[in-house]
């Protein structure tokens, strides 16, 4: 759910590009849809102890200050 394992779902045995698109249609339609919001995503996150960090530095103080008052301080 939030990146730090995963699974083989399907594996794909041509290098056409046309082909590609052709076999990854029918798994697409087919996959599980996330039943989750991106609030309610980043909620569970931050109730958990997973804390996201961009590989741009954050600049903004009111979006310094909103992250540390999200969770609770830290």
């Amino acid at each position: 759910q939030f990146g730090f394992s995963g699974a083989v779902r399907k594996q794909f045995t041509t290098d056409d590009l046309g082909d590609l698109a052709t076999e990854l249609q029918p798994f697409v339609k087919t996959y599980p849809q996330p039943t989750t919001t991106h609030d309610s995503h980043v909620r569970l996150g931050i109730g958990v102890g997973i804390e996201w960090e961009s590989e741009i530095p954050e600049t903004d103080e009111q979006a310094i200050r909103a992250r540390k008052r999200a969770r609770g301080g830290k």
